[in-house]
């Protein structure tokens, strides 16, 4: 089990960069991590990933930075079309 400072000492790591915080959300936590999502909201790539691998669903933060991106503003509105298709399925 890991103690609480190495934990700490990671989180605070994480929070570094948008980078870092994505990667933290996905290969750490295994989720959502509400700390970083406003550094990760400054990226519009590490934002459309964290809706798509992470959220699994919208990422209101950063929907402003991934829409002046014009590769990742197509690759989020498709994920999201493709999920909301998926939801009415359901």
């Amino acid at each position: 089990m890991k103690n609480m400072n190495e934990i700490d000492t990671k989180e605070e790591e994480a929070l570094k960069s948008a980078k870092d915080s994505y990667f933290y959300a996905l290969d750490i936590l295994k989720g959502r991590f509400e700390k970083g999502e406003n550094i990760i909201s400054e990226d519009a790539g590490y934002s459309c990933d964290y809706a798509r691998y992470i959220l699994n669903d919208r990422f209101e933060k950063g929907e402003n930075i991934i829409s002046k991106d014009a590769k990742y503003s197509k690759l989020y509105k498709e994920y999201i079309c493709n999920t909301e298709k998926e939801l009415k399925k359901s």
